[in-house]
């Protein structure tokens, strides 16, 4: 039998409206069929590919998808002409070595989308008591977040209705 090796990885770049942001194209598919927005490191928790990122000091934020990650940089970045080449490097070694781009099975991830979409509902709902101030209606509110969450994110919570123990230490 004849071994191969690992894949020879390949990087280019393309520039996108904002100045501010690369994006750096992968021949090898990443996050197949999905994507993930990392604003920040404390976001970065379930890929270890992001947090690396985060590493390095001109990176502001991050977004993976298919078969490229975006990088915005920070202003005081002089240009990225300076910062592609150790950025291609960098990816180009961190996939060739086979390394995990999104982690979805240790539960960060799924944290994550639960504290996103638990903030996008807690608006929506303070917003919908505040127009209706019976009794009624906030209990419909409540329940509507329930409902939301559970459709959402039907894993995170148990048939009772209560919290599984990791999302309850939120």
């Amino acid at each position: 039998m004849i071994k191969t090796g690992s894949p020879i990885i390949s990087i280019y770049t393309e520039m996108t409206p904002n100045p501010e942001t690369m994006k750096f194209v992968a021949n090898k598919l990443l996050y197949p069929g999905k994507s993930i927005d990392f604003p920040d490191v404390e976001s970065a928790k379930a890929s270890p590919l992001a947090t690396e990122l985060f590493g390095f000091p001109f990176v502001k934020a991050i977004f993976i998808a298919s078969n490229f990650v975006t990088l915005t940089k920070t202003s005081d970045t002089a240009d990225w002409a300076d910062v592609i080449p150790s950025i291609r490097q960098f990816l180009k070694e961190y996939l060739e070595e086979g390394k995990i781009v999104v982690n979805e099975e240790n539960g960060y991830l799924s944290l994550f989308l639960f504290r996103a979409l638990l903030e996008t509902q807690e608006f929506f709902n303070n917003a919908f008591v505040r127009a209706k101030s019976n009794r009624v209606t906030k209990k419909a509110g409540h329940s509507t977040k329930f409902a939301a969450v559970r459709a959402a994110a039907p894993g995170l919570y148990r048939h009772n209705e209560k919290l599984t123990p990791a999302v309850a230490k939120l």
